[in-house]
C-alpha cells in the first residue's frame, strides 16, 4: 500500500508539472497581440524593448508597441480590419492599441491614413492629438458608423503639426480644453506655440483606395508633387500670413 501511495504521488507530481510546462507557452502566446503587417521598401528599422534599431525585413508582423523609423524608405501599416496608414521617409512613429482601435505616437515625419469606419485612430504629436471615429466623443459616437472612410495626413516638424482632411472628418485638439473638426478638403495647423489655423486645401476626389495609386502616396500627397497642389490660392491659401503657403513642402518656413 505505501508503494502504490508514493507511485500515485509520482505520477500526481509528473502531470502537474507537465501541465505547468505546458501552460507556459500557451499563456505567452496568448499574450502577443498582433496589430497587423509592416510593409516596408528602403531603408526602414524595427526598434526593440531595448532601444535597440533593427533594419526591417520586407514584412515584419505590427505587435503592440512596434517602433518605427524611416530613413530612405517608406513602411505601409496592414492593420486586420482593413485600415492602413503609411510612413513617408524620415519617419518616426510608435503604434499600439487593439482590435480596430490604433493609436500612433508620431514624433516627426509624415503618415497618411485610411481608417474603416468600424475602426478607430488617434495620432498623437508634440502639439496636438488627433482622433477619427472616436467612441467616446458624442458626435463621432452617433454618426461614425454612417459615414465612408477617412482618409487624411498628419506631418508633424520642430515648427508643428498639419492635419489634413483628405476625405471625412477627424477631430483635432487644438488645447487642452479645445477640439476643432475638420472636414473633407480642410486643414489645420498647430503650431509649437499653440497657435493654430484652419483653412481650405483641395478636396480628394477619387476612390478610398486610389490614396494609394499611381499618383498617390508615393507620386502624390506626400511627395514633392503633391505639395504643390497642397495649399490652394483660390480658398484661403497655407497657414503663413496672408495665406501664402510654406517655402518648403517640410520646413513649414514661411517665405
Amino acid at each position: 500500500m505505501k508503494k502504490q501511495g508514493i507511485i500515485s504521488l509520482l505520477i500526481l507530481f509528473f502531470f502537474s508539472i507537465a501541465n505547468v510546462l505546458i501552460s507556459v507557452p500557451v499563456a505567452s502566446a496568448q499574450g502577443i497581440t498582433v496589430l497587423g503587417e509592416i510593409k516596408t521598401t528602403g531603408s526602414v528599422f524595427i526598434g526593440s524593448s531595448d532601444g535597440q534599431w533593427t533594419a526591417s525585413g520586407s514584412s515584419y508582423p505590427l505587435l503592440q508597441d512596434t517602433a518605427i523609423r524611416t530613413e530612405d524608405g517608406s513602411a505601409s501599416i496592414y492593420f486586420k480590419d482593413g485600415s492602413r496608414a503609411d510612413l513617408s521617409k524620415e519617419t518616426m512613429a510608435i503604434v499600439s492599441g487593439s482590435s480596430a482601435d490604433y493609436s500612433i505616437n508620431l514624433g516627426k515625419g509624415i503618415i497618411a491614413f485610411n481608417i474603416s469606419p468600424s475602426a478607430s485612430l488617434s495620432v498623437i504629436t508634440a502639439s496636438t492629438s488627433i482622433s477619427v471615429n472616436n467612441r467616446k466623443g458624442l458626435l463621432q459616437k452617433v454618426s461614425y458608423e454612417k459615414q465612408g472612410r477617412v482618409l487624411g495626413v498628419v506631418s508633424v516638424t520642430d515648427k508643428g503639426t498639419e492635419v489634413r482632411s483628405i476625405s471625412g472628418r477627424i477631430m483635432v485638439s487644438t488645447s487642452a480644453s479645445e477640439s476643432k473638426l475638420i472636414s473633407s478638403g480642410e486643414s489645420i495647423f498647430i503650431g509649437s506655440d499653440n497657435n493654430h489655423r484652419v483653412y481650405k486645401t483641395q478636396a480628394f476626389l477619387g476612390g478610398a483606395g486610389s490614396l494609394w495609386g499611381a499618383a498617390g502616396l508615393g507620386a502624390g500627397f506626400l511627395g514633392a508633387a503633391a505639395y504643390q497642389g497642397n495649399w490652394s490660392s483660390n480658398n484661403g491659401g497655407g497657414p503663413c500670413p496672408g495665406g501664402r503657403r510654406p517655402a518648403s513642402p517640410s520646413g513649414f518656413t514661411c517665405p
